[in-house]
């Protein structure tokens, strides 16, 4: 009798939210948070204090959990 092969599907990398009381990023890491107004943005720590693009959070702003950002985009090889 011939085995039967059945596809495994891929399991996708599990994104969760990380309390910034359990841990922070690593210095320089960039991140994805949701600051004070609930718009998302990426940022970074920096010597404790996180900075965005354009501003650095201030401290009674600043996020309550982070999330590593995804993997770039790659097309499938085949």
């Amino acid at each position: 009798m011939g085995m039967i092969e059945i596809p495994i599907k891929r399991r996708e990398p599990v994104m969760r939210w990380i309390p910034c009381s359990e841990r922070l990023p690593d210095d320089g890491e960039e991140v994805f948070v949701y600051l004070y107004n609930a718009s998302p943005y990426i940022a970074w720590v920096r010597d404790g204090h996180w900075y965005t693009e354009d501003f650095e959070v201030q401290e009674e702003h600043e996020p309550k959990a982070w999330m590593p950002l995804p993997e770039p985009y790659k097309e499938e090889e085949e």
